[in-house]
């Protein structure tokens, strides 16, 4: 077993925890980086680094709990 820390991209959890879920959410298709810092200014403010479980882990929840319909959106 490898001790080295591997990429979120590289993990299982990436795919279900990650940018999809703040698209769901309702953030545009942006950036990484810029998706995190909008993310992190609303609910999580004393957050840094790099994305992380919590960051993921709150997503999830917020898509699972108040879903946005894109195509509503486009319309």
């Amino acid at each position: 077993m490898s001790n080295a820390r591997k990429k979120p991209e590289e993990l299982r959890s990436h795919r279900w925890y990650g940018p999809a879920d703040l698209r769901a959410f309702g953030y545009p298709d942006l950036p990484m980086e810029t998706l995190l810092a909008a993310f992190r200014l609303r609910f999580r403010p004393w957050a840094s680094g790099a994305l992380d479980a919590t960051d993921r882990a709150l997503a999830a929840d917020l898509a699972r709990r108040f879903p946005v319909d894109a195509n509503r959106l486009r319309a």
